[in-house]
């Protein structure tokens, strides 16, 4: 299957979108720190230059389920993004250390960035020096 997009996704996309994926308030956008208070008078706005905000939840719902990575970085992910646990608190629960969780989700968001830009990420721990 031949993934195109038109431009390429980066690890703050990715992770920003992992972190309302399991949200049940998706559907109604993300939140923008820069948006002006709800009193505040709307301004119009364009709907032909809209945000990608729908199309990069269907992307990140779909890469989620067939990017290929080990299950306990599956799994760790899944605890930091969607549970919202902190690392501290997925290494007590597995007993492993701090370090090894935050690293297990840093690969999974860079496996998940890579199969949404048609790549493959290089994992220095997979290789034979």
């Amino acid at each position: 299957m031949t993934k195109v997009y038109a431009s390429p996704y980066d690890r703050e996309t990715v992770e920003e979108v992992l972190n309302v994926l399991w949200d049940e308030q998706r559907y109604y956008g993300l939140p923008n720190p820069y948006a002006p208070d709800g009193d505040m008078p709307k301004g119009s706005s364009d709907p032909a230059h809209g945000g990608t905000h729908m199309a990069h939840m269907s992307d990140l719902n779909w890469a989620w389920k067939a990017t290929p990575m080990p299950f306990p970085e599956r799994r760790r992910a899944f605890m930091h993004f969607a549970l919202k646990l902190r690392p501290q608190e997925i290494a007590e629960r597995e007993m492993v250390s701090r370090q090894a969780v935050a690293a297990s989700v840093e690969r999974a968001v860079g496996r998940i960035t890579a199969w949404l830009n048609g790549g493959e990420m290089e994992d220095s721990s997979e290789r034979d020096d």
